[in-house]
């Protein structure tokens, strides 16, 4: 148990920690659609629930396909989260970096417990969920222009 109470208090395994965390947030973003095939043969509950989730996000991707316009703007919107989401990830890093590198003089306990304790968890957690929402908007909107270049009579590119 000492160990495990050792490592909480090394900044590198809240900085391993969370930057795996920030990789399978964007990760899950694409696979969302699978993962929830998967689970829905499991449960007949999960399987209508998935259904009309699959279903809405049919209606996202055909509303999009049907006005060039939408689909810019969406696509603008998923190239800012996704903007959002790497810049949060460099606050991130730079401030972990930063305040190991500061001098433990410089910075008293309160601050210290603080800024590890509570601000480094929820960088990690608002990079986690900006990504992992970014990349699941970026997998309706590269449906839709592949549904609009089909539509339209426009090759796809792969």
């Amino acid at each position: 148990m000492n160990t495990i109470l050792s490592n909480l208090r090394d900044p590198s395994w809240w900085f391993t920690a969370i930057f795996v965390t920030i990789i399978a947030g964007v990760a899950s973003g694409f696979l969302k659609e699978k993962i929830e095939k998967l689970i829905s043969s499991l449960s007949s509950h999960y399987k209508s629930w998935a259904s009309a989730r699959a279903e809405a996000r049919e209606n996202i991707v055909r509303a999009l396909a049907e006005n060039a316009q939408f689909l810019t703007l969406a696509y603008i919107s998923v190239v800012a989260g996704l903007l959002v989401h790497v810049l949060a990830v460099i606050m991130y890093l730079v401030t972990t970096l930063f305040f190991d590198a500061a001098p433990h003089e410089a910075v008293s306990g309160d601050t210290r417990f603080m800024i590890w304790k509570i601000l480094m968890p929820l960088l990690g957690a608002a990079a986690t969920y900006v990504g992992f929402r970014a990349t699941a908007r970026l997998s309706l909107v590269i449906r839709a222009l592949k549904f609009y270049r089909e539509k339209n009579g426009f090759p796809n590119v792969p």
